[in-house]
């Protein structure tokens, strides 16, 4: 895409971003878009999003990120998938709204960043084994049904000035297989 000719979804954006096979910056224009079907980005990537929201798959659908990223001012419906499990590659997270589940696998860290259920159900957040996740100034859930969060953890996992909301009466908020 260009200036006189951008792509007209994401989902064409980063088909042609992993096309190249080298790291890419997505810059997406305020506004609201949809993807039928569930996104990979392949490579190292830089996204600024100005505020835009995305929907995959009516919000049951996911974006998976296999490598180095940055996301900027982005609002996700669907899940996000950090899958790069190599603690030496930077990911990161800044002015982002996720309304869904959340994985982390590697190296992963937000700031100013909210993480919501969905509105039907809680937001699961699974932090795995080889995975080092911080969260700082994020909040995690909200008071209101069906937007509480509940956090696996089985890697490294800290909360820096962040918030936790989970009423989920039949699970702990935070369950880890780490002493």
């Amino acid at each position: 895409g260009s200036i006189l000719f951008p792509y007209k979804t994401i989902s064409a954006a980063v088909t042609a971003g992993n096309t190249l096979a080298v790291s890419f910056s997505l810059e997406i224009a305020t506004g609201g878009y949809t993807d039928a079907s569930n996104q990979t980005i392949s490579y190292p990537c830089v996204i600024h999003a100005n505020g835009s929201a995305y929907t995959i798959g009516s919000g049951a659908g996911s974006l998976t990120l296999s490598n180095a990223f940055s996301i900027y001012g982005l609002t996700l419906i669907g899940s996000l998938v950090q899958s790069n499990t190599n603690q030496a590659v930077s990911t990161a997270l800044q002015n982002v709204n996720i309304y869904g589940n959340l994985t982390v696998s590697g190296y992963f860290s937000t700031l100013q960043t909210h993480v919501f259920g969905n509105g039907t159900a809680n937001s699961l957040i699974t932090i795995n084994s080889t995975a080092m996740a911080t969260f700082s100034n994020t909040i995690l859930g909200t008071t209101t049904a069906n937007y509480y969060v509940r956090i696996v953890n089985s890697g490294y996992l800290l909360l820096m000035n962040s918030e936790l909301f989970a009423n989920d009466n039949s699970n702990y908020a935070i369950t880890s297989t780490v002493s």
